[in-house]
């Protein structure tokens, strides 16, 4: 169906894809018909662009700065560092275009490493903004484990007489105790 407005026709309901082989023909209140009026192809895009936030680091990590990629489900333009929400970490590094994007994070302090990406940061060809990502985040740690030996030192053992050791105890900023891990 279609709404006559002034110099304008408006489509209604049509579903997202390409259109073709389309005419337009008005009739006026006395049933007079226009010409028929061949429409060009034409393509209906209500779709959003999603985007994913994600990285190859793995969490967590010790590397700085930290890769981060910005997947969007289809080609953006208008996506710029300015468009991303850091906590914890600073945008050094800022490249891509089409669909892919990769951003260099630089943490500031140990600790979690958060990026956000509000609606609205990014267009597709049909005019469509993007949807918010869902949290990009990662745990910057570069503090290494203590290890803490147990029982006195230095120790005197007399030559032929048997010594148990009194072993050590583990620990780290991030992963707590890790006695377990000792080897």
């Amino acid at each position: 169906t279609a709404v006559a407005g002034a110099n304008t026709i408006t489509f209604a309901s049509l579903a997202d894809g390409v259109h073709s082989n389309c005419t337009i023909k008005v009739i006026d209140s006395s049933t007079n018909q226009s010409n028929t009026l061949a429409v060009s192809s034409f393509t209906v895009d209500t779709v959003l662009p999603s985007v994913v936030l994600s990285s190859l680091v793995a969490d967590p990590t010790n590397d700085s700065p930290i890769l981060v990629t910005a997947t969007f489900s289809e080609n953006v333009t208008g996506f710029t560092g300015a468009d991303l929400d850091l906590v914890n970490g600073i945008l050094v590094s800022f490249t891509g275009g089409g669909s892919v994007y990769n951003f260099n994070i630089l943490p500031f302090i140990q600790g979690l490493v958060t990026v956000d990406l509000d609606a609205n940061g990014a267009m597709d060809a049909a005019g469509n903004n993007n949807t918010a990502a869902t949290q990009f985040d990662i745990t910057y740690d570069t503090v290494p484990p203590v290890i803490t030996m147990l029982g006195t030192s230095p120790v005197t053992i007399e030559y032929g007489n048997t010594y148990t050791d009194a072993g050590a105890t583990a620990s780290d900023t991030n992963d707590g105790n890790i006695t377990g891990s000792i080897v």
